[in-house]
């Protein structure tokens, strides 16, 4: 050995200074006395490290490995089950014109009249719960009538009736036919539009133009409007047929047939 040199020393498993990661509890590992131990099998691991402990996991446990997989889709599975059944409810709620408080109540009927009770425990039926799903079932047919509405590049023309409600509300309803680029047509009863009680041709005119902004169409393509034949849709100078030939012919020069 040359003078004035030193022997190099091993490097020891204790010199890395490895410790415990709380993220190593799914490989069923937990710290004890400064050292991983497995404590389905009891067993330490030879380093405290990701790649021993990880390595452990998958020689000596691949039951549990496909076990943890198999509970963890079941709980996947459970909760979409659960998704659909509050959405199924919240639309007879909404379809039958019930409170959406009365969703508890169906909760405890359901409960009472089967078996497997526990399985509607994690259903939640709120009058919070079932408001949001019906605004989302809500949204998402608009989007996709608007989608279709859309999608009617060859032509469309629209129907209107005035009509009321159950509470004698004054409402505009607005059907619609389309005819897409691939030469198939669709007709589809699209808005209701709530008015006020002293209707006029400039009030459903109204309603009509904010809808056809609303839904993005091409006005170049409309072919063709049909009323009720109320007075206030056909009066020759404020009814709402020559109100909304004239709005037609400003902003797009389109002259629909009526």
């Amino acid at each position: 050995m040359a003078e004035g040199t030193h022997p190099v020393k091993k490097r020891k498993v204790l010199d890395e200074n490895s410790s415990f990661k709380k993220e190593w509890e799914v490989f069923f590992f937990v710290e004890r006395n400064g050292k991983a131990l497995c404590f389905i099998r009891h067993k330490t691991a030879a380093v405290m490290k990701v790649c021993n402990v990880k390595h452990y996991f998958t020689l000596v446990h691949p039951k549990q490995e496909e076990g943890r997989v198999w509970i963890i889709s079941l709980a996947e599975v459970a909760a979409e089950s659960n998704t659909w059944a509050n959405y199924s409810v919240a639309h007879l709620v909404a379809t039958n014109l019930k409170l959406f408080i009365d969703g508890e109540f169906f909760k405890v009927c359901m409960m009472a009249s089967v078996v497997k009770s526990s399985e509607f425990e994690a259903i939640s039926l709120s009058a919070r719960t079932l408001t949001c799903h019906v605004e989302e079932m809500v949204d998402n047919v608009q989007r996709t009538l608007k989608d279709m509405c859309q999608s009617a590049r060859f032509f469309f023309s629209i129907a209107l009736d005035e009509s009321t409600d159950i509470k004698d509300m004054v409402q505009l309803v607005i059907f619609f036919l389309g005819g897409r680029d691939d030469f198939i047509t669709f007709e589809d009863l699209i808005r209701f539009i709530p008015l006020s009680s002293a209707t006029t041709g400039a009030d459903m005119c109204k309603a009509v133009t904010d809808w056809l902004k609303e839904a993005y169409l091409d006005l170049s393509r409309m072919c063709g409007i049909m009323t009720d034949g109320a007075p206030a849709m056909v009066r020759d100078k404020k009814g709402f047929a020559a109100l909304l030939v004239k709005y037609l012919r400003v902003w797009s020069g389109v002259q629909p047939t009526m």
